[in-house]
């Protein structure tokens, strides 16, 4: 994290279907996702323009978000992990949620501080050291794109991801 965030790590952007990458990294964390209880939901639009994105650097990107999902939806009713990309006001976008208790509202900007966690840290029940978000906005940033969270109607937080399409 340190070394991206410094910009030592070069990522190596190039200009192309989004989709592809997607697909290949949620098949990768596919098994895993089973195995915790939950089911993956990917959804891709037909027809998406191209964007500039790094290959490498969207596995990692996609593998923090659903983690980070699987962490807190365990005790959701609904034990689904939502994956789309789809146009976004001429952009594509991406976005990665899951059906846990949400993000309180005065704290959305705050999820993607380095090392930032959610609760007090003498009641918190989820693990980790609060740097995977962080990682997602400093990847997702390097790649020319716009984070964001917000939570979703119905319950549940999500991170939208708004790539800049290059036609």
């Amino acid at each position: 994290f340190s070394r991206l965030e410094q910009n030592r790590r070069g990522l190596s952007l190039v200009v192309g279907s989004l989709a592809e990458a997607i697909r290949e990294a949620t098949e990768k964390l596919r098994a895993h996702v089973e195995r915790e209880g939950f089911r993956l939901n990917l959804d891709i639009e037909d027809g998406l323009p191209a964007v500039q994105f790094d290959r490498d650097g969207v596995t990692p990107l996609v593998f923090n978000l659903v983690d980070n999902a699987l962490k807190y939806a365990r005790s959701a009713g609904t034990r689904e992990i939502e994956i789309g990309l789809h146009h976004d006001n001429g952009r594509v976008g991406l976005r990665v949620g899951g059906h846990g208790p949400g993000v309180p509202d005065d704290q959305l900007r705050r999820v993607f501080e380095p090392f930032s966690r959610l609760g007090e840290e003498l009641t918190r029940t989820t693990e980790g050291t609060g740097i995977g978000l962080a990682l997602v906005k400093e990847l997702a940033e390097g790649m020319g794109a716009v984070v964001r969270g917000c939570n979703s109607i119905g319950g549940g937080f999500e991170v939208r991801i708004s790539f800049e399409a290059t036609c």
